[in-house]
This record gives C-alpha cells, structure tokens and sequence, in this order.
C-alpha cells in the first residue's frame, strides 16, 4: 500500500497546430438552470451550440439559460454537448448541470447536490495500477473500475494524493461517480512526526511556523492553482483536499483562503486527518485506532 517512486511522463501529451486567433480554453460555471461560460484566447467573437441551439457572442463571457434543463446527478448524469466556433477555430466539449453546497437543513450542516443532502460513501483511490503503475492497460479499465465501485453501492472516489489524465475524470462525469480531488503531497514523510504524535500524543499543530517562501512551498502553491485550472470543468469534481495527514502541510489557513479565491464552487477539505485548523468546510478525521463510538463532533 506504500507510494512506489515513478518517473516519466503519465498523461497525455500532444501538439496542436493553431491558427494566431485561436480559443485557448474556456471555464464552465454550472447551476440548475444553466452555465456561464467564459472562453479565453486571441479570438474578436465566438457562437457556442448546445445540442443544436446557438447562442452568439462578442464578449469573453457568456450566460445561457437552457430550456428544460436536465439535471447531473449520480443516478442520472446527464451531459449536455457544447461546441464553441470562432472565426478561425473551432472545439467540442460538454458540461452538466450540477450545484455542490453545504447548507443547514434541520439544523444539521449537510453536503448537498443539487440542494438535495447527499451521503458521501467513499473509497480511497490511489491510483495505482499493475500494468503500468501510473496507468492502466487501457482507459476502459478507468470505466470498469469505476462502474464496479457504483454496483457496489459507493458514490464517491477520492482522489488520493494523484491526478489523473482527463479521461478519468470525463469517466466520473458519464459515469455519475462523485470526486474529492487531493492535492499532491507536498514534502517529505516523517513516521514521528506525521504519524506517531497526532496518532497518540496530539493532532495540535501550528503550521504558520513552515516557511511559506520555500522552494517546496512555493512549488506546491503553483501546482495547486494549475490543477484548479485543469480539473475546473469536471462536473463530477464536488470537494478539493488540501493537505493529507500534515505531509508537507504549511499555512493551511492561507492556503483555504487561496483555493476559495480560484475556486468558490466546490467546498475544501483543509486539512485531511489531523492538525486541523479553523478554516475548513468540512471536519475530516482519519480514525485508525480509536472507537467510533468515543468520537464527538468538533467544537
């Protein structure tokens, strides 16, 4: 179960011949009634088609409305097919419509998809695979795997501490599998420190001490604003993860701060497991050696 070393390249890679004016990439904001959508690129103006229906513009961003809209849910995950043409480029892509939020109902703070309270039942996905480590025999192993988990009742993967190629997410996205995307670890393991004292002496920990401006720091703070980037479209994307069990984990008040500002849709787990701070959406705790039935919810 321990995280083998790799190197190499493991997504997928191309090159593109573009035009000067071309669309770089676009942003999809979902609701239940529609999206917006902001197209980015070297481009005057653009017309979007849904489903056969056109909606012209001239401006960056666009709002449609869609008549009748069809809700994404894990039952029924449904994805409607966009295609965006400019003058002088043109792409297809798709989007749900979906919301993630946690709201009070009944007094209780609860997860809710699409204003609906949702349990998440989850599994641990590390990704790994024993073909190719990093990657599977083929994308279609991303389906099984993932069809195999919904027959056996879960509805939720996370992601742990790996992204995936695109396929696997656009996977999740047909499929109706909800995803808590990690963050890749930051820094080094240490068994003292990382598990023996919030195991058994204490999960109290100021991480503002760590140096914010290092190399490792850094490194992961630009990591992690590309992978909002990246991963921003995928409907099934509902909850990032920040820092896992305190690998690595420095100013997590900041950094909550700092994935809200990129991304305000989806809600943040700041700091997986233990050495918890104040600014979380949820109270995440991994339990390896204590009774649940001692547990009592966080003040």
């Amino acid at each position: 179960m321990w995280y083998t070393p790799v190197s190499g390249i493991y997504k997928s890679v191309w090159l593109e011949n573009v035009n000067e004016q071309y669309i770089e990439r676009i942003e999809i904001t979902p609701d239940l009634k529609g999206i917006d959508l902001k197209v980015f690129g070297n481009i005057n103006s653009y017309k979007v088609e849904i489903e056969g229906k056109v909606y012209e513009s001239f401006s960056e961003s666009i709002r449609i409305d869609i008549e009748n809209p069809k809700i994404w849910n894990c039952e029924h995950p449904y994805l409607y097919t966009m295609k965006i043409i400019s003058d002088y480029d043109e792409v297809e892509s798709y989007f749900a419509l979906r919301t993630i939020q946690i709201k009070e109902i009944d007094g209780i703070q609860r997860v809710c998809l699409n204003d609906e309270p949702v349990f998440l039942h989850g599994v641990l996905d590390q990704g790994y695979y024993c073909d190719g480590l990093f990657t599977p025999a083929h994308e279609c192993c991303y389906d099984e795997d993932i069809l195999n988990m919904k027959e056996l009742g879960f509805n939720m993967i996370r992601k742990h501490i790996k992204v995936e190629p695109d396929y696997f997410y656009y996977a999740c996205d047909k499929h109706g599998m909800l995803v808590m995307q990690d963050m890749v670890n930051n820094g080094s393991y240490s068994f003292i420190r990382d598990t023996v004292i919030p195991t058994y002496i204490s999960k109290k920990h100021d991480d503002t001490k760590a140096d914010i401006n290092s190399k490792h720091s850094q490194f992961f703070i630009e990591h992690t604003k590309q992978t909002i980037l990246d991963l921003y479209n995928f409907p099934s994307i509902i909850s990032f993860c920040i820092f896992n069990e305190g690998w690595g984990q420095f100013d997590s008040q900041r950094m909550y701060e700092l994935l809200k500002e990129r991304d305000d849709t989806r809600f943040i787990d700041s700091t997986s497991g233990w050495f918890r701070r104040k600014k979380s959406d949820v109270d995440s705790r991994h339990i390896y050696f204590t009774p649940w039935s001692t547990l009592k919810p966080s003040d």
